[in-house]
Parts: structure tokens; sequence; C-alpha cells
């Protein structure tokens, strides 16, 4: 019986390592290991962000584009804002008492939109010489997402021998998910939890104590037949 030299069976395992090992290169390192979160983070930081609403000497109340850029400026805030919300009135300026009640127009309508007024932080800043034209400044504390830019072409894109991924690998991905995000802070510490529908609820323990169903009933137009979905009898 002829025998299969010893030399034979290693480079028989090499082959079939290689073999099965496909277009992966055998020379591949740790390093090469890509992770985009660590490549292309995305960095969270708090922004000051504000609007200044215009007060006439003559007219003490808000104006109708003022009142639609504070709502939509309070929509931001009640989305996206932390810490407390500043409306700050001029002192010393010739507009003054007309921004004192401009100011208080302000406060009255965050509290209805729906500001806690624990977070709503009425003050005053100083106007030196009568400025006859001094505006309500708003402002509040919101975060923002970022992370650095494309712009690594160092390597040839066409030598793929490594079989790596190139330092632009996931980068545009990590910005898409930045722009996205509603609130950044999410990314920080999660939000608390909202409050209860205390309506459905009552609705629900109703039924339930006189003994009838609390499961939410459906039309017959919301029903479907799976069997007749998939085609069958």
């Amino acid at each position: 019986m002829n025998r299969i030299p010893r030399f034979i069976l290693p480079l028989a395992a090499i082959s079939a390592a290689m073999f099965l090992s496909g277009c992966l290169p055998l020379f591949k390192t740790q390093k090469d290991v890509y992770d985009t979160e660590e490549s292309h983070p995305i960095t969270v930081e708090p922004d000051s962000t504000s609007i200044s609403v215009p007060v006439s000497d003559k007219l003490a109340r808000l104006e109708p584009q003022s009142d639609r850029d504070v709502r939509a400026f309070i929509a931001v805030y009640k989305a996206r804002g932390h810490g407390p919300f500043t409306v700050a009135r001029p002192v010393g300026s010739s507009n003054e008492k007309s921004a004192r009640h401009v100011s208080d127009d302000i406060l009255r309508l965050a509290a209805e939109i729906g500001v806690d007024p624990v977070d709503i932080m009425p003050q005053t800043y100083k106007v030196a010489g009568g400025e006859p034209s001094a505006p309500i400044l708003l402002s509040f504390t919101r975060y923002v997402a970022a992370t650095g830019p494309c712009v690594d072409w160092s390597h040839n894109y066409a030598s793929t021998s490594r079989n790596t991924e190139m330092p632009n690998f996931g980068c545009s991905t990590q910005n898409n998910i930045a722009a996205m995000l509603e609130d950044p802070h999410d990314l920080i510490a999660p939000r608390g939890m909202g409050p209860a529908d205390a309506e459905r609820r009552t609705v629900v323990f109703d039924k339930y104590r006189k003994g009838q169903t609390t499961v939410t009933e459906r039309k017959d137009s919301e029903k479907s037949d799976v069997a007749k979905v998939g085609g069958g009898e």
C-alpha cells in the first residue's frame, strides 16, 4: 500500500484553509477592523438659541408676525428645549412700558401652549441711552448633534487588495443619523415618561368593572380574512 508523503498533508490543510477563507486577505490585522461609531462619532453639545421680538414704543401688544414667530419658537422649545425658557425685556429704553406689556403677553402665551410655568424665566436687561426699539429676547438651551465632514480621500479607492474599508466608510450614514434626530439629547439620556392618558384609562376601568371586554373593537371594514389575502379558499 502506497503511503502519502508527510509533507503533502500540511499543504492540503493550508490549501483548504485558503479555499474556505474566500476573498478575505490572510494579512488583515486587528487595526483593520472598522467601527463607524469610533471613526465617525456623533458628538452632542449644548447650544443656546434665541430670537429677538421687536417692540414698538407706541404699540403695547404682540404684533401678528411676532405672534407667529413666538409660537414657532415655543414649539421648538417644547420639542428640543432643555432648562428654562427665558423671556428678557429691556429696562431703561423709551419702549420699556410697551416691552413690559408685550413680555406679559409672551409669558401668558407660553403657558397657554403648554410650557411648564416652572420652566418660564422672566428677566430684564439694561439698555443705555433710552434706546427707542430695544427688543425682547427669548432664549433656551438645546442640544445639537454633529459629526465630522466626509473629506478623507487619502486612500486609493481603486486599490482594494487588502479588502479593508475606506476612511469615509459610514461617514454619510453617521451624518444622516445626526441630522434626523428630533432631540439629540436622547443620545445622552433617555426622555422621561409622559403623562398617562387619564380619559382612556377611565374608559377601560369602567368597562372592566362592568364585566365588559376592554379590547378595542374593530369595524367590519377594518377586518381582513387571512385566507382570502393569501389566495386560499
